[in-house]
């Protein structure tokens, strides 16, 4: 913490971060920049947002409206909301001369920002596999350069007119989603290779859409990577991708209108929670939710458990049914029963908005519901009310992807966001899912496990079971 005897200098950010090589990174952790003895693990932006506080007790790239540095979120696209509000932006060729300067690259899903070391190198939480460590800005893709107002910067290296360096893309190839660029072979090659490993990328048509930097996000995270979307050398190594020079020519390849089969998958059993696309756009997930679909296996020690859930859920059919018939979207009744069985345990004495009895209104989050309610009205009229309270009845198109996005979404992307994880709410008692789970408002226990099936196995019971019917993948 800021004592008021250290001067927040550019050099005190590079020699506090150095301090910290060589520990840990998880993707979205929540740091609080509040605790000096922090000791990881650390996610990029957190790590640089706690340097700023720890050096200047200033919040930079938080969350609009921060105010509590242990629970303030940092993330790329705050700072660089930051940074064009009331920072300093500079080029990236300056940045990297300047000790204790921020580099940025911009999100399209997930960004990265690092330290500059003044000397061409980084301080940096580089990725699951590496930790916090010394990186190079070289060879890599940034946008620009951040120098935070409350930080003393030594600029002395940095001279008016001074010719920039030539930009990463003119010595290595860097490829990265851009929806404006015409087919690119290069792209063309990379979408073959996540083919051939298992990640579907759409078709192979040389553009590096939605769906490509989706298949990238997948590859990344499952081979330890650092998840950033984009393709330099280390990743393209890891496809066996043979171009790194813009001058290294490209052979041509045929393109077919769509892209060829993937192996069939087969269910694995990992010994930590699934890492998933940290997106929260249903265009970029909708494969992942698929993909996951497809390798999911019950655990058999919880099988008896599941299929008597399902059997509770499909004796209610009826009333789940005249339910969704309130609503003109074509609501599937076995999405309000996995709810009920979710939230409510599949107690029509209580609300399908949390769970609370059907005595009174709600009381807890969200609260007062039904905004009218009388406690002689039936489960029935609750249920219509949470339904329309949580934007169910505006959802079309219910496809297996539509549905799993919209559990997920109904409980919180919380997982998924901050932490890169496949949720307990869908995934829990199958091979997706070992621990890690909110046990509070806000507050997350990596090490809880959750004692209640997923939506997505319970349907995926009921679906075995005869009572449903498999939903179309797209």
């Amino acid at each position: 913490m800021p004592n008021g005897n250290t001067p927040a200098t550019g050099e005190a950010i590079v020699a506090l971060a150095a301090r910290h090589i060589g520990q840990t990174y998880e993707l979205g952790e929540l740091v609080p920049k509040n605790d000096p003895n922090w000791g990881g693990p650390w996610d990029c932006a957190e790590f640089c947002s706690w340097l700023v506080f720890q050096a200047a007790a200033e919040l930079y790239g938080c969350a609009p409206n921060s105010k509590d540095p242990a629970t303030a979120d940092a993330f790329t696209g705050y700072w660089r909301d930051d940074a064009k509000a009331k920072g300093k932006i500079i080029t990236v060729n300056e940045a990297q001369r300047i000790p204790g300067a921020f580099i940025l690259r911009v999100p399209t899903t997930i960004g990265h920002i690092v330290v500059s070391d003044g000397k061409g190198g980084t301080v940096e939480a580089m990725g699951k596999a590496f930790g916090v460590r010394r990186g190079s800005v070289s060879g890599r893709v940034w946008d620009f350069g951040i120098l935070v107002p409350s930080i003393t910067y030594d600029t002395t290296s940095i001279q008016p007119g001074h010719a920039e360096d030539p930009p990463p893309s003119a010595t290595v190839v860097i490829l990265r989603r851009d929806d404006g660029m015409p087919p690119d072979p290069r792209v063309e090659a990379l979408q073959r290779a996540l083919a051939a490993a298992g990640f579907d990328p759409g078709p192979f048509d040389g553009q590096f859409g939605k769906l490509t930097e989706a298949a990238v996000f997948e590859f990344q995270a499952a081979k330890n990577l650092s998840v950033d979307g984009e393709v330099g050398p280390q990743t393209g190594r890891a496809l066996k991708l043979k171009y790194w020079k813009p001058d290294e020519t490209v052979p041509d390849f045929a393109k077919p209108a769509q892209s060829q089969p993937l192996p069939p998958p087969l269910a694995d059993w990992p010994d930590e929670t699934r890492s998933v696309n940290p997106s929260l756009d249903f265009d970029v997930i909708r494969n992942e939710y698929a993909s996951l679909w497809n390798t999911m296996a019950i655990r058999p020690d919880r099988q008896a458990e599941v299929a008597a859930t399902a059997a509770t859920i499909a004796k209610g059919a009826e009333r789940y049914r005249s339910v969704a018939a309130s609503f003109a979207n074509m609501l599937p009744w076995y999405v309000i029963g996995i709810l009920h069985a979710m939230e409510c345990g599949c107690d029509f004495k209580t609300h399908l908005h949390n769970g609370d009895p059907l005595t009174a209104r709600t009381v807890h989050v969200p609260k007062n519901r039904p905004p009218l309610w009388d406690p002689t009205m039936s489960w029935e009229d609750s249920a219509k009310d949470a339904i329309m309270v949580d934007g169910l009845d505006k959802v079309t198109g219910w496809t297996l992807p539509r549905i799993l996005f919209t559990f997920e979404r109904y409980n919180g992307f919380g997982p998924r966001r901050r932490f890169g994880k496949a949720t307990a709410y869908l995934w829990s008692y199958s091979n997706h899912y070992v621990r890690g789970k909110y046990v509070g408002d806000g507050q997350w226990d990596p090490e809880a496990v959750s004692r209640q099936a997923g939506a997505a196995v319970l349907l995926k019971q009921l679906i075995n079971g005869g009572a449903v019917n498999t939903p179309a993948e797209a």
